[in-house]
C-alpha cells in the first residue's frame, strides 16, 4: 500500500498516513464506547492524546537545534522512530496507572486500530484495486473478529494485521508497526503481571 496521497488540513500538508491514523483514533474510540464501556473509550483516549502530544514534542529531542532555530517546526516534524518509541512509553504508562478491572480487554486497543487504519489507508489513497481487496478485506475480518471478542480469536487477528503490514510502505521496518508491536507486548507483559497478582493476593 504505496502512500499517494497528501491533504492540506488548514496550513498542514499531512500524508495520507497520518490522516488514517488520526481518523482511526477517534473511530476506536467511537467502537469501544458502543462495544465496552466508558471507562475503556476514556483510557483509550488518555493514552492516544499522550502518545501524540510526546511524539510530536520528540522533535525538541532529536533535532534541538532546528526547533531552537525555528519554534513553529513541531507543528510539521517530530522524533522519528525515536519519538514513536518515547510516545509509546507514554501511552503504556496512561494505560498501566489506571485502575481498570478488566485489563484483558486492552488487547483490543493496537488490533482495532491496525484494522481501521489499514481500511483508511485503503480509503484515502490510490493502489492496485487487488491489493485494495485484500487489504480491506483483512481490516473488515479482523475488525469483526475484535468486536466478537473471543480472547483466543484474537491471536490470529494479530497475525493476520501483521502480515498485512508487508503490504504496507517500509512494511514492518514502518514507524506505525514498531508502535504497534511494543503497545502489543507491553499490553500483553502487563495483563500477565496483572493475573499473576491477582492469584497471589
Amino acid at each position: 500500500m504505496t502512500i499517494t496521497d497528501w491533504y492540506i488540513i488548514y496550513s498542514l500538508t499531512m500524508p495520507s498516513s497520518w490522516l488514517a491514523f488520526f481518523i482511526s483514533i477517534v473511530a476506536v474510540a467511537i467502537t469501544l464506547y458502543l462495544r465496552f464501556d466508558k471507562q475503556l473509550t476514556s483510557i483509550f483516549i488518555d493514552a492516544s492524546l499522550a502518545f501524540i502530544l510526546v511524539w510530536k514534542l520528540s522533535v525538541i529531542v532529536t533535532d534541538f537545534q532546528t526547533v531552537l532555530n525555528q519554534p513553529l517546526s513541531i507543528l510539521y516534524f517530530n522524533g522519528g522512530y525515536v519519538g514513536v518509541g518515547m510516545g509509546t512509553i507514554a501511552g503504556l504508562y496512561v494505560l498501566f496507572k489506571t485502575n481498570y478491572l478488566e485489563p484483558k480487554n486492552y488487547r483490543t486497543f493496537p488490533l482495532l486500530m491496525s484494522s481501521y487504519y489499514l481500511f483508511f489507508m485503503v480509503l484515502l489513497n490510490e493502489n492496485n484495486p487487488a491489493l485494495e481487496i485484500f487489504i480491506l478485506a483483512t481490516a473488515l475480518s479482523a475488525l469483526v473478529l475484535t468486536w466478537i471478542g473471543n480472547q483466543r480469536l484474537l491471536l490470529g487477528v494479530a497475525v493476520l494485521l501483521f502480515f498485512s503490514t508487508f503490504f504496507q510502505p517500509l512494511g514492518v521496518f514502518q514507524p506505525y508497526t514498531f508502535l504497534l508491536i511494543g503497545v502489543g507486548i507491553g499490553i500483553e507483559v502487563f495483563i500477565r503481571f496483572s493475573t499473576k497478582k491477582v492469584v497471589a493476593t
